[in-house]
């Protein structure tokens, strides 16, 4: 069975090869719990993956032909990219959809839409693995709230960190006052000048403007106490 495997293997390879090496990913046989067989396609460190999986027939698995990937089913999950603002980071967000192709006795037919579906689907990138992408939808639905707080005239910029643990939002307002928004775990905590300002479950995202603003107004009355 292995040997039918791997050249189940070297056949897409060989047909879809160079579409795989611009997504940088390369076909691997799965198998799921229930015991089924499927290849997937995803990065030598398997930290990038696609979307689409081809999951096999009896006949797929123990048999090397052409024909023999009758029977097999391609699905594909579809996922969009979304950008988080101005910061230059986007969002990849799951649609909660999905379609499937049925694997008939014509093999062209199904490598032609195989090389349709790859990069149509494109990758996603796991394990926050590359920088300026990511899964994370409270982190980015941060980015408008965070703006919300700030004066819109004064035109700050809003920029996306990502530490070896953590992402965080950064931005410079006052001038000499250095903000961090730094979500670890189901918390976002808020800090100005290293000093805490409020640490909110990310469920409650919203009161990271009030908490915010009190901050600004009370370091506004510290520069000038007549106010």
């Amino acid at each position: 069975m292995q040997f039918h495997l791997l050249n189940r293997l070297a056949e897409i390879t060989q047909r879809v090869g160079p579409i795989m090496k611009e997504l940088g990913v390369k076909p691997k046989i799965e198998r799921d719990p229930d015991g089924g067989v499927f290849i997937e396609f995803k990065s030598s460190d398997g930290k990038t993956v696609s979307p689409v999986e081809i999951h096999l027939s009896q006949e797929a698995i123990t048999t090397s032909s052409a024909e023999g990937w009758r029977g097999s089913t391609m699905k594909g999950t579809f996922w969009e990219d979304i950008e988080i603002g101005d910061s230059g980071w986007t969002l990849q967000q799951f649609c909660r959809s999905y379609h499937q192709y049925e694997i008939g006795v014509e093999a062209d037919a199904f490598f032609k839409t195989l090389a349709e579906w790859l990069p149509g689907h494109g990758v996603i990138h796991l394990d926050r693995s590359k920088d300026g992408f990511t899964m994370n939808e409270d982190f980015a639905g941060a980015f408008e709230i965070i703006k919300t707080a700030l004066p819109e005239e004064e035109k700050i910029a809003v920029n996306c960190e990502r530490g070896p643990a953590s992402d965080a939002y950064i931005f410079t307002y006052p001038n000499d006052c250095e903000w961090r928004v730094d979500f670890v775990g189901r918390s976002a905590a808020v800090t100005a000048n290293g000093e805490e300002v409020t640490l909110v479950d990310t469920t409650e995202l919203e009161q990271i403007v009030p908490a915010i603003r009190s901050h600004l107004a009370k370091m506004s009355a510290r520069r000038d106490p007549g106010i």
